[in-house]
């Protein structure tokens, strides 16, 4: 069973408020990857939004937070832009 922000996000959306998760919602986003992953809102592997440049461009990638401990360079892959 792979949980992912988005299906969790859906299971706990009556309990938790998503917007203060870092990564799981465009208005939320982290400054990479690693960010996430050490801000301890990663739930492993999957879809998560960034904001590299901190210009309020969230983009949607996906995160390898296991290889390497998530600290890879190359972690994300570009989804789409919000």
């Amino acid at each position: 069973l792979g949980f992912t922000p988005a299906n969790l996000a859906n299971f706990f959306l009556p309990f938790i408020d998503i917007l203060t998760v870092k990564g799981w919602h465009s208005s939320h986003p982290g400054r990479s990857c690693k960010d996430i992953l050490e801000s301890e809102d990663s739930v492993g592997d999957g879809e998560y939004w960034i904001d590299p440049e901190g210009n309020g461009k969230s983009l949607k990638v996906y995160c390898d937070m296991t290889t390497a401990g998530g600290k890879l360079p190359n972690a994300a892959l570009l989804f789409s832009k919000s």
